[in-house]
């Protein structure tokens, strides 16, 4: 786990789990699945990566003078993503060869288109071209190559650029922004170049802890408008895609780097809720959640809607969305305990013994 910890961002990032689990629930025909809020939740990608870079900086900046730091560094970070990673990508391949061989797909590919999505995402490729422009084995681990990607990055420029580390970090974000404008496809997430909208979002999160360190700030009284703001957002995006188009995916990394400074010093209502034991637990767990329920999912819905044929009602929609809810929880919180903690804690202790 991280040395420093937020406890309100750690709410906040367990409640975005949720919001893209629920945004990846098969029916979207319904209240609780089709609205602007959950249609707009795969935004929180965006979140997860500004949060990522604020939080590292918070534990690393100035700390990676040479290659032996680095060297640590990169192991730790290894050690956090990869087992859950490698667990849950090894977990879907079974899960489409099984898919293959019984004949249960509509759509079947080859094997060999399988197993290069299975390398791509395993080697942390699936946010770049370098295998082919899927997203990978398990779809939503193309994020976690973008943020694999951002963490390598964050030491090289800090050594490199060393005393002026401000202008290393702007000059990525300028260069993500122009990169984005000049592809004119800001979204990244098919497998194309995902890591770029992962460096712009990790940036702007080291910019963020950048100005946050300089002073003290008294934000309780923008809380609300900060949740405001998400809720603004996502509904103007949503609703005005014609307007927005692809720049939302450039507006969004700021609006939640705001957001992330507000709730930095936050200690007021919503920081209390954000602080209540189910939202700590959630972001405890996010990242089980995260890669846990795209599979879930798919595997509620064949049996609900497709073997046992419950009507897909409103009612119906909404409990087998909370059932799924449950069952990935339950599923996050033994993968946090024997995947993330243990086997991590396993590979530090191997690779960071000391002769």
């Amino acid at each position: 786990m991280e040395a420093y910890r937020i406890t309100q961002l750690d709410g906040l990032r367990g409640m975005a789990a949720i919001m893209v689990l629920a945004l990846h629930f098969p029916l979207t025909d319904s209240f609780m699945t089709g609205n602007f809020f959950v249609r707009q939740s795969w935004l929180f990608v965006d979140f997860f990566f500004v949060l990522s870079g604020f939080i590292i900086a918070k534990n690393y900046y100035n700390k990676i003078d040479g290659w032996a730091s680095f060297k640590r560094y990169i192991i730790k970070r290894m050690a956090r993503l990869l087992p859950l990673l490698y667990f849950t990508v090894l977990i879907c391949f079974l899960y489409q060869i099984i898919g293959l061989f019984f004949g249960l797909k509509t759509e079947p590919q080859s094997l060999s288109f399988y197993l290069l999505q299975t390398l791509d995402s395993l080697c942390f490729l699936n946010s770049t071209t370098l295998l082919g422009d899927s997203q990978g084995m398990n779809p939503p681990s193309w994020s976690i190559s973008a943020e694999m990607i951002s963490y390598v990055v964050f030491p090289l420029g800090m050594m490199i650029f060393d005393k002026r580390k401000f202008i290393a970090v702007i000059l990525i974000v300028a260069f993500c922004v122009l990169f984005m404008i000049v592809k004119d496809d800001f979204a990244f997430q098919n497998g194309d170049y995902g890591f770029v909208r992962g460096l712009l979002g990790f940036n702007l999160g080291i910019l963020t802890y950048m100005i946050s360190e300089n002073k003290s700030f008294r934000t309780n009284v923008l809380e609300f408008p900060a949740v405001i703001l998400i809720l603004l957002a996502f509904y103007m995006t949503y609703n005005y895609k014609g307007d927005f188009r692809n720049v939302q995916y450039v507006i969004l990394p700021f609006v939640f780097s705001i957001v992330i400074f507000v709730f930095r010093f936050g200690t007021g209502f919503v920081s209390k809720v954000l602080n209540s034991r189910m939202l700590q637990m959630l972001g405890r767990l996010s990242y089980s959640i995260y890669l846990n329920h795209y599979l879930v999912l798919l595997i509620v819905y064949q049996i609900s809607f497709n073997i046992l044929r419950i009507e897909s009602s409103e009612f119906n929609i909404s409990l087998i969305l909370l059932l799924s809810i449950i069952i990935v929880v339950v599923v996050s919180k033994v993968t946090y305990e024997y995947i993330e903690m243990k086997i991590g804690e396993r590979i530090r202790s191997i690779l960071l013994r000391r002769p």
